[in-house]
């Protein structure tokens, strides 16, 4: 489910980076119509809220992730952010089955570089999070930044100092020149 197109971040990989604004437009109750009919004639397994950042209207998020889990509570639910509101989430991150939570680099400094904002989640928040267990690092490995082995490792290590134990590492895909020059 694509919740926004607005995002916080300007990252260069990303294939939303020119529609980037700071307004979410999002029909709530077209979505949980839509939910309530496609599960009376399917079984829908799994769920993920996506954007632009979904988490940038919270009270929207929490009531479209707690529509699903009163559609059935087997509904596996996923959450892909940058963080911006990791904080603000937690009431609702009961309701998540998995938070994936976008972190390139393992220092906030070269991190808010990539994402050119410091207002995506900072190493103290996510040590914050009472929900670690439900987050899933996701970084994107760049020419410049996580590109070797010996990277991989230090992230990995401060991943570890967060209290995170799930990681994911995954390509560029080809969705601009970026990502062909940056592509490891």
């Amino acid at each position: 489910v694509t919740m926004t197109n607005a995002c916080n971040a300007k990252c260069a990989f990303c294939c939303n980076e020119k529609n980037a604004c700071t307004k979410v437009n999002f029909n709530f109750y077209k979505f949980y119509y839509l939910v309530h009919e496609i599960q009376k004639q399917l079984t829908i397994n799994k769920l993920s809220f996506t954007g632009g950042e979904p988490s940038l209207d919270i009270e929207l998020l929490g009531k479209c992730v707690q529509a699903v889990k009163e559609t059935d509570t087997e509904i596996f639910t996923i959450i892909n952010t940058n963080g911006i509101n990791l904080a603000k989430m937690a009431p609702i991150a009961k309701y998540f089955d998995s938070i994936a939570l976008s972190r390139h680099f393992y220092n906030d400094e070269v991190n808010n570089e990539i994402f050119k904002t410091d207002s995506v989640a900072q190493a103290e928040a996510i040590k914050a999070f009472p929900y670690k267990d439900k987050i899933h690092l996701s970084c994107n490995l760049q020419k410049g930044y996580i590109d070797s082995s010996r990277k991989v490792m230090l992230y990995l290590e401060e991943a570890a100092k967060l209290g995170i134990g799930d990681i994911g590492f995954v390509s560029l895909m080809p969705v601009n020149d970026y990502c062909k020059e940056k592509f490891v």
